[in-house]
């Protein structure tokens, strides 16, 4: 369905295709639109079925199309699960708890498949077969015949510029493959600093690539060598920009009112897994933590937040709330279960999260990205690596979290501090309550070399990429940042 209508002044038209929340986040919520709108008349790609970010959109004279569900082939997603394998063992980014924790959750029947699966990825990293196979892959999106009302959508458009917020996204594909095929330029951006370590190498090709740090730059180059360094812009992720905000920086006083809390007492965070079985055991985790902070053994009477993972549906921390009275429960935004990826926060909910780093004394998590978060405002970080529940298959992995090779990368800096035993649990928290600087070179190091340049400006320069690609302002504004966090 097509709901845009071409305006009467001709300007260059990018197509921004938003699949998933945190899309919205970075491109709707920070500014990165605004800075495009005196060069571009934008339309934004989006999910059907949500009438209030609609109705916003059309209440801000925005135009939008929807992109489609996507579903590869199951022969083409079968492959291609292979071929995500055989990249992280081509490029040392394997994760063996991972995918022995994946096996242990299937029904039995399915479990000789997974354990099997990655022996066959590994034979087929084998450059000749694995060339081939991509070789198949790419002639088989080459040759793909999009819905018609996916054509439809673009020819409405006619884009200029084509922008993808994430290559990972399937929904995206489609206009990206169209865009390419009729000399278009396309553009992508990382939006996790884990996929490139994750989920493999991306399905479509792009013009060029604006990434968070030369360390993303690497990764990136490491999947397609053949991609020459003037196609990657280093610019920082808009995610962080409100972190430095002024517009989203609270007083102490109006933080702790928000959530409820006394402004007087320090805080200790913690941040939940997104789903369950992740950690089964995590409130059990949390409610020994607030006893041990009621019988006096964490020095500074800390109050104890739990920050609830924007993808948590469930309400096990709540319940926890009756046996473990003052503790708070803080969801950034209410879930929708039928829409898992896809939410619309408001700037008041990112500067929640933003406050709730500012403020807190200590976070804890398994192993989150709340740790950057947590790490750019200096605050100390414990990731919880044992698990009161070792008899549950779903708990197996909880140990070996923070070997994935993304998250390694935090540990190997020193900016986090791992803990095997809930005493050990209680005396890192004892400690970091007395002393908070311990680690902060490391959580210095992590930032610069994962995160790039953290300084409320990195929407303005992935907006000044886009402007300097179309050829609208000269590639000199687009600044080359690789000599930043090196």
């Amino acid at each position: 369905m097509t709901l845009f209508s071409p305006p009467a002044a001709k300007r260059p038209r990018l197509l921004l295709l938003l699949s998933s929340g945190w899309a919205v986040r970075n491109y709707v919520r920070s500014g990165f639109l605004e800075q495009l709108d005196p060069h571009f008349e934008i339309v934004l790609g989006i999910p059907s079925g949500d009438a209030g970010f609609e109705a916003e959109l059309t209440g801000a004279g925005r135009g939008f199309i929807h992109v489609p569900r996507v579903t590869l082939p199951p022969a083409v997603a079968h492959v291609n699960a292979l071929l995500v394998h055989s990249d992280n063992a081509r490029l040392g980014f394997w994760d063996q708890p991972l995918i022995d924790w994946v096996a242990i959750l299937q029904p039995r029947w399915k479990r000789p498949y997974h354990r099997l699966r990655p022996l066959i990825a590994r034979a087929l990293a084998w450059r000749p077969v694995y060339e081939a196979l991509r070789a198949r892959e790419r002639r088989w999106l080459a040759g793909q015949e999009w819905q018609a009302s996916t054509v439809a959508a673009f020819d409405a458009v006619a884009p200029d510029v084509v922008m993808s917020t994430s290559p990972f996204e399937l929904g995206e594909l489609p206009f990206v493959s169209l865009a390419s095929r009729r000399g278009v330029k396309t553009l992508t951006t990382l939006v996790s600093w884990d996929h490139l370590t994750h989920r493999g190498r991306w399905l479509g090709d792009y013009d060029h690539y604006m990434v968070w740090s030369p360390l993303m730059a690497d990764d990136l180059r490491r999947h397609r060598p053949d991609i020459p360094a003037d196609r990657i812009t280093i610019v920082g992720s808009p995610q962080f920009d409100f972190h430095v905000r002024k517009d989203c920086h609270w007083s102490r006083e109006a933080f702790f009112a928000r959530v409820g809390l006394d402004p007087s007492r320090p805080l200790i965070t913690y941040g939940s897994e997104a789903v369950e079985w992740n950690f089964p055991d995590e409130p059990e985790v949390v409610a020994r933590l607030w006893q041990a902070i009621e019988d006096g053994r964490i020095a500074g009477r800390p109050q104890l937040l739990v920050r609830l993972h924007p993808h948590d549906l469930s309400d096990r921390f709540e319940r926890l709330i009756p046996r473990c009275p003052g503790l708070v429960v803080s969801r950034p935004w209410r879930p929708d279960p039928s829409r898992y990826w896809w939410f619309t926060p408001q700037l008041d909910d990112l500067a929640l999260l933003a406050n709730t780093m500012r403020y807190s004394d200590l976070t804890i998590n398994l192993a989150s990205s709340l740790t950057l978060d947590a790490a750019i405002f200096d605050r100390p970080v414990i990731n919880v690596a044992f698990t009161t529940t070792p008899e549950d298959p779903r708990a197996s992995r909880v140990p070996y979290t923070h070997l994935g090779a993304h998250y390694k990368r935090i540990v190997e800096r020193g900016a986090v501090r791992l803990v095997f035993t809930f005493d050990e649990l209680i005396a890192a928290v004892d400690r970091y309550m007395r002393d908070p600087s311990s680690e902060r070179g490391g959580r210095r190091a992590a930032v610069e070399a994962i995160c790039g340049l953290v300084d409320g400006g990195a929407a303005r320069r992935t907006a000044d990429a886009v402007l300097a690609q179309a050829g609208i302002v000269p590639a000199t504004r687009a600044p080359d940042l690789a000599a930043v966090g090196r």
